[in-house]
């Protein structure tokens, strides 16, 4: 069984009630550095913070219902932990290129 954390922002109150219902059945771990897959809960900016922040992990972008579409988060409907679980093992990896730049101010 993969060990799931979820990272959210817990101002947002459908990600947190998304969270809540998902994790009373699948019992994800509480340390991020135990998490075999980080399930980020949000839009885009909670993915980016999960990058920014988070150590390397695979990252699971889901969208809350009744969210607002998202490039990244492309998994909505997911309304139950098998289906969580389920769209994690059938989810394509994707490695992002890291970007580089020198900035120069003038």
């Amino acid at each position: 069984m993969l060990k799931l954390f979820f990272h959210f922002d817990p101002r947002d109150s459908d990600a947190e009630q998304f969270v809540q219902d998902m994790g009373a059945i699948i019992k994800p771990v509480t340390d991020v550095q135990d998490a075999d897959v980080v399930v980020t809960v949000g839009g885009d900016g909670t993915v980016y913070h999960a990058l920014h922040h988070l150590p390397v992990k695979p990252i699971f972008a889901v969208k809350p219902p009744h969210s607002l579409s998202a490039l990244f988060c492309g998994h909505s409907g997911i309304e139950t932990p098998n289906c969580l679980t389920a769209a994690i093992h059938d989810a394509a990896e994707i490695k992002l290129p890291i970007l580089y730049a020198d900035v120069e101010f003038r």
